[in-house]
């Protein structure tokens, strides 16, 4: 998915475009946030130009979904940052091939379990005592949600299914703070509304506090 379209037509290629709700379309059309294309680099194509930032063991691949690169992460990371966080209502999306499993927690609004068994693809900031962060865990297995807050990390929505190892399109919906999942353009869970305050949008890709994501990733957009 190219990101560039307009939902019911217009603008560009979106292969993958059907069967996400107009929300979700509108969410990386207008209002976009950042956009990495990782052709040759980790700059921001957005209008807001919020370049990403490598570190650790991550590097540019010629396997790529689109383009000429993508992003391939073995616990590095790719950071960025906003002059106003997304909250509460936002997408995040990306094409990604994973190379393994990740540990499947059940759906939770306390608790603390993603500190430990996950891939985290999005990083989940930690959002203090009344706020969270969001991230997303990815595995061969499925995908998770998870927010971060203090004494807080549980998973609020969680697909558990066979992924593989090819690339595949995740896209998280937040929607009045309620997570939704979406592979390859179905939906496939609807998550529980978060009891935090506000919930953040992601800064990292390929690594959180608890956890990395091994594997490969493409056409990032929030």
């Amino acid at each position: 998915w190219r990101y560039r379209c307009s939902y019911g037509g217009g603008d560009g290629v979106c292969p993958a475009a059907e069967g996400y709700p107009k929300s979700a379309l509108k969410g990386l059309e207008y209002g976009l946030q950042l956009r990495l294309n990782m052709d040759g680099d980790w700059k921001d194509s957005s209008s807001y130009g919020r370049n990403g930032t490598a570190s650790g063991a991550v590097s540019l691949t010629g396997d790529a979904k689109y383009g000429s690169n993508a992003g391939s992460f073995n616990g590095g990371s790719v950071t960025w940052s906003y002059s106003s966080t997304p909250a509460n209502n936002f997408t995040i999306a990306a094409w990604v091939k994973a190379t393994t499993t990740h540990e499947i927690d059940p759906e939770s609004t306390s608790g603390y379990p993603g500190t430990g068994g996950q891939r985290y693809l999005f990083g989940a900031n930690h959002g203090g005592s009344t706020n969270s962060g969001a991230g997303i865990s990815a595995g061969t297995n499925g995908i998770s949600v998870y927010e971060h807050g203090d004494s807080y990390m549980p998973a609020l929505a969680v697909y558990s299914g066979n992924i593989g190892t090819g690339w595949n399109h995740i896209a998280v919906t937040y929607t009045g703070k309620q997570p939704r999942i979406y592979l390859n353009g179905q939906l496939v869970r609807v998550g529980l509304i978060s009891p935090r305050a506000n919930v953040y949008a992601p800064t990292q890709l390929g690594a959180g506090s608890y956890g990395y994501f091994p594997g490969t990733v493409d056409q990032v957009a929030i």
